[in-house]
């Protein structure tokens, strides 16, 4: 999905302004978009720069010293791969030969790091045409070569000035594993700003708020037939895609508060909505949905339930938490994971039929396993909550990865963390 800047404390701060004069995530601020697809050009010629190389195997660093506090469970302790007060929403993804790869924001700029055999490489750093920003990178590994997109956007100063204007979705690419990075160029449509980004077989697969919001939410498919667009009819989207090519998207349902499930059928979208948890959620709302799919090619979908508007946050639902819906039964079978709430993030062992998600809340970053009796276990693996945590699983190593923003204790440094779990440890 698009990446978040903030944890759900910061959301929910952010909606009572929200509900004071702006829009909140639950009540979205653009118009539904029409159902009709729609086909373009390919994508206009590069209008930023290239960036710098990436460093070759040799500028390879150690890890840096790591924090005083030490995780449980397993899990490694944080190693600080990105330093900085300004990195943000990390993303990751891991190649064929178990690599870990990682891009964040930082600033005005798209970070870039990469693991090697001795230890994360030293940032790259994306640059950009001079009075822009590039932010919230979505990052993808389709065979031998990985892939960085980003939105650019022209910040708007001075009272008022609102959101920043939308430049357009942005894409660079390398080749694995020390090839040189590409210059940035522009997919899809000027305006638009990414929210969820895959690439397989060669095929590019972007959700995105379609021309600086006034198109609303697309489905771009862009492969060797061209560009083409597909009205979503939400918000706040997850994108994966299944091994039988289609792709499949979880999304904030425009206008009912719901969160919609739409699969890609070759020429539009089939859509339906999870059912709302038992009983309703009052004044609550179902947001940040977080999908991943299986072997079968079954969903398996987490969001959150909470309050998110009004001047003073309403009081809520006896439904508030992190919950879990699959259609691998044929229909939607929901569950609330745990009464926790924060941000979320879900990966999948496909082979084994294994599930693991990560809750970042008040009382920490919670990992959560399936078990074989279909019970989900609870593990906190660090004591206080972070920003952005993003959990990958490596089906070649059997390991599993996860990303954060954020400051592991009081006295560790700010910046981009992160930790793994061996498979014999899972």
């Amino acid at each position: 999905m698009g990446g978040r800047r903030t944890g759900l404390a910061l959301i929910l701060a952010v909606a009572l302004v929200a509900a004071c004069g702006t829009a909140t995530s639950g009540s979205p601020s653009v118009a539904p978009p029409t159902s009709t697809p729609v086909s373009t050009a390919t994508a206009s010629p590069p209008v930023a720069t290239a960036s710098q190389p990436l460093p070759s195997s040799s500028a390879l660093v150690s890890p840096q010293p790591t924090p005083s506090g030490g995780s449980a469970n397993g899990w490694t302790t944080p190693v600080l791969i990105d330093p900085g007060s300004q990195c943000s929403t990390p993303v990751a993804a891991i190649d064929g030969s178990s690599r870990d790869h990682v891009a964040d924001w930082c600033g005005d700029s798209v970070h870039y790091m990469a693991s090697g055999p001795a230890g994360w490489s030293t940032p790259a750093v994306f640059d950009h045409p001079a009075g822009l920003v590039d932010e919230d990178p979505q990052i993808a590994v389709d065979g031998t070569k990985v892939y960085v997109a980003y939105s650019q956007v022209m910040p708007l100063e001075g009272c008022g000035g609102g959101a920043d204007q939308g430049v357009g979705v942005y894409v660079r690419t390398r080749a694995l594993p020390d090839g040189a990075w590409s210059v940035a160029t522009r997919l899809g449509q000027a305006g638009d700003l990414l929210q969820s980004f895959r690439v397989v077989n060669g095929t590019s697969y972007a959700v995105v708020l379609g021309g600086g919001h006034n198109e609303g939410t697309v489905l771009e498919v862009s492969g060797p037939g061209g560009l083409h667009r597909y009205a979503v009819a939400g918000q706040n989207a997850s994108l994966r895609v299944g091994d039988d090519g289609r792709p499949r998207i979880a999304y904030e349902s425009y206008g009912d508060g719901r969160i919609g499930f739409a699969t890609f059928t070759g020429t539009g979208l089939s859509a339906s909505l999870i059912p709302d948890p038992p009983g309703g959620i009052g004044d609550s709302s179902n947001f940040d949905p977080h999908l991943i799919l299986d072997g079968s090619d079954h969903a398996h979908v987490i969001w959150t339930v909470a309050p998110t508007g009004g001047c003073a946050l309403p009081e809520g639902s006896l439904q508030d938490g992190t919950w879990y819906a699959t259609n691998a039964s044929g229909s939607w079978q929901i569950s609330r994971l745990t009464i926790e709430t924060g941000e979320t993030s879900i990966t999948a062992d496909a082979k084994h039929g294994f599930l693991y998600a990560l809750v970042d809340g008040a009382d920490g970053m919670g990992f959560f396993t399936n078990q074989l009796n279909g019970n989900w276990g609870r593990t906190t693996i660090l004591p206080d909550a972070q920003d952005s945590p993003s959990i990958h699983f490596d089906p070649v190593s059997g390991s599993l990865l996860v990303v954060f923003s954020g400051s592991p204790t009081a006295s560790d440094p700010a910046g981009i963390y992160a930790m793994t779990l061996a498979a014999q440890q899972q």
